[in-house]
């Protein structure tokens, strides 16, 4: 396993890099799964893994979810990144601006359930309103200046639906994300995906890009695993890059399941042994 830092300006050179990707035989997928099962499940209750549970601990998960502008941000700044990329607004402010303004309609319209971003927008005062634009503008700028969407001879994928599993025999519910998906003709089942992290490249990365790369392998039906995973921190100007091969997969699923494993054995009594 290699990883490499690159600067902001190389970050379209990266993704469009050519790389050959894998694909899970069942052999491999059960092989994952097995590692993952070593986790200690008790209960039918399953226990959530994605990048921000692994980040910043499982009990974080049982925290009540309620919208803010910070929280808002990566969903109306993708929206609003679609838009520009799409060619349907100028720039990211106006686009957020557009944004807000149709989640508000449909709440208004009833097409919005309790609970969700738009509803909460609907009911949010004007300086709240004003805030969570604020936000996601400058969280749409960053991505917008970042990559050189030009040069792409394909639309990548903006804001894709997480990758789910669902483990039941070790309690797990495995989510990955990606901002940005890059297409390449022959090769879109091998897709380049691009994270946006916080602050600056840490080694707890590796770990984060490859549960993303972990599930979506185990998400997809035919095994394929994105050939690389970049996970760019803005504010640090810096990239992290993960070419994704069968090692960096049971190297993430062992993690996961250490990481699992002690935070289940800490509610018993006892720990829970995790092959490597």
């Amino acid at each position: 396993m290699t990883t490499t830092r690159v600067a902001t300006a190389q970050l379209t050179q990266t993704l469009h890099a050519e790389r050959a990707g894998i694909t899970l035989s069942a052999p491999d997928r059960q092989g994952l799964l097995g590692i993952l099962a070593q986790t200690g499940a008790t209960g039918p209750d399953l226990l959530r893994v994605d990048g921000f549970t692994l980040r910043s601990g499982f009990d974080a998960a049982a925290t009540p979810f309620s919208w803010n502008p910070r929280l808002a941000k990566r969903t109306l700044g993708l929206a609003a990144l679609r838009a520009c990329v799409h060619g349907e607004a100028k720039n990211p402010l106006e686009a957020c601006e557009a944004v807000v303004d149709h989640a508000i309609a449909r709440a208004s319209s009833g097409a919005e359930r309790s609970g969700s971003l738009g509803s909460w927008l609907a009911s949010a005062q004007t300086p709240v309103r004003t805030m969570a634009i604020a936000y996601a503008s400058a969280y749409a700028t960053e991505l917008w200046s970042a990559l050189e969407w030009s040069a792409m001879a394909e639309l990548p994928t903006i804001g894709a639906r997480d990758d789910t599993v669902v483990h039941r025999p070790a309690g797990l519910l495995l989510k990955g994300r990606a901002e940005v998906m890059i297409h390449h003709g022959n090769q879109r089942a091998f897709s380049p995906r691009l994270l946006v992290l916080g602050g600056t490249p840490q080694p707890e990365d590796l770990l984060t890009l490859g549960a993303a790369a972990l599930t979506a392998a185990l998400a997809d039906r035919d095994g394929h695993a994105p050939s690389v995973m970049v996970g760019w921190h803005p504010a640090a100007g810096q990239a992290v890059v993960l070419p994704v091969d069968h090692i960096v997969l049971r190297r993430a699923a062992a993690g996961i399941a250490r990481r699992v494993a002690t935070w289940r054995s800490s509610l018993s009594e006892g720990p829970v042994p995790v092959a490597a």
